[in-house]
């Protein structure tokens, strides 16, 4: 939704302990299950909610460390709600940065307006399929998992990579292909 740079002009270290987004724009605060925000790829907060009276959103305890001269570029990012209205604009703008007891200077900083659409995707779904065996320790060859990819009415769907994660205490290095 945006992104912007938060900078440490002083000559010591800073720490912002928080951010407050503002919603703004016609859509509501419903259209929103959660609001997170990211530095880089990394999401630095859990799903914050818009606060429906104040349309605020409030990140606490964020403990971001600045060196002297130092600034890092942050984003928001928000899981939108499934009753979310097509057609609803909605922006957000940061309006505190704070360190202890002292606000950033230069807000509020705003986002783009987005505006929100109603859509039909693709899907698939994964179903188990088959009988598997029960593989003894050092049997080869065994089938440990069998599935079935169909995509939905909406789409056709190009599948590039599968990704199986294996859990339980059986080394890495005694599976194979």
């Amino acid at each position: 939704f945006t992104k912007f740079n938060v900078s440490n002009g002083t000559g010591s270290s800073i720490v912002v302990d928080s951010i407050i987004l503002h919603r703004m724009g016609a859509g509501a605060s419903t259209d929103f299950s959660n609001v997170y925000l990211y530095e880089g790829n990394s999401r630095l907060t859990t799903g914050r909610s818009v606060n429906s009276s104040s349309n605020d959103v409030t990140f606490n305890s964020l403990a971001l460390s600045l060196s002297a001269g130092q600034t890092r570029t942050l984003w928001v990012a928000a899981t939108m709600s499934s009753t979310a209205g097509a057609g609803n604009v909605n922006a957000f703008q940061v309006t505190s940065v704070m360190s202890g007891t002292s606000n950033a200077s230069g807000l509020p900083v705003s986002g783009n307006n987005m505006t929100m659409a109603s859509a039909t995707v693709g899907s698939v779904t994964i179903a188990k399929s088959g009988s598997l065996t029960n593989p003894k320790v050092g049997q080869m060859n065994v089938k440990l998992a069998e599935f079935q990819l169909s995509a939905g009415a909406a789409e056709d769907l190009d599948i590039k990579r599968i990704t199986l994660f294996q859990s339980g205490n059986v080394s890495r290095a005694n599976l194979t292909n």
